[in-house]
């Protein structure tokens, strides 16, 4: 209800607002991404590992929401279908691109489009930015403070965590004792890591909505 009022009172007072504010606030709205308007812009080229990967059902709609990770920023790419048709080929999960990224504007700019066709390349280390859960509630909140109607954010490269039960819930667990309480797509992910893992750390990749950590899998050698 909160963010549902600073939606309508900043509406009302959008011309008041920066050129990167009123787009935030339009995208809460519901207006939908001129993507045309976007890759009229310069992107960003380099190489891109496919870190997260996430497949929902919304309304009558199909999302899929890619997390794109390089060296000094990071990218989320959406693709849509009507339920019960699919979706647009995607980037593998894991793989490493050759791509220029395009970045819809934002104060907390995440949301991109594709310029041309990404090129795969040879896999590689995953970049050198796994961070400590308590980095990621500290970042969205960073984020949150300067785009109030975040929904999300990531794509997070955690690394020596483990997968333990908590109750109704799973948690990751860090050796520092500090805990996120964890969710998933696929109820049955966690189980598969904790036994795959043997109860040991391991490097996982998701994203943060505030509330949960979405695991999107493991990352072992490069590859999510």
């Amino acid at each position: 209800l909160g963010r549902l009022h600073l939606m309508c009172e900043g509406w009302t007072r959008r011309e008041t607002l920066g050129e990167t504010e009123q787009a935030d606030l339009r995208t809460a709205v519901g207006f939908a991404l001129n993507q045309a308007e976007v890759l009229s812009q310069p992107g960003v080229v380099g190489e891109w590992l496919v870190a997260a990967q996430f497949r929902e059902e919304e309304d009558n709609l199909t999302v899929r929401r890619t997390w794109l990770k390089s060296d000094s920023h990071d990218a989320l790419l959406l693709d849509f279908a009507p339920a019960g048709r699919p979706l647009p080929p995607g980037l593998p999960l894991g793989a490493t691109v050759q791509a220029q990224v395009v970045f819809a504007p934002s104060a907390t700019p995440q949301r991109a489009v594709l310029k041309g066709e990404p090129q795969l390349v040879e896999s590689r280390n995953p970049p050198a930015t796994l961070v400590n859960l308590d980095e990621v509630p500290a970042r969205h909140a960073e984020l949150l403070a300067r785009n109030p109607w975040l929904e999300r954010s990531g794509p997070y490269l955690l690394g020596d965590v483990q997968i333990v039960p908590g109750g109704a819930d799973w948690l990751l667990l860090d050796r520092q004792g500090q805990t996120l309480p964890l969710t998933a797509s696929d109820s049955r992910l966690p189980l598969r890591l904790l036994a795959r893992s043997g109860g040991q750390p391991l490097s996982v990749a998701g994203e943060w909505d505030g509330q949960r950590f979405n695991i999107s899998g493991e990352l072992a050698g490069g590859n999510a």
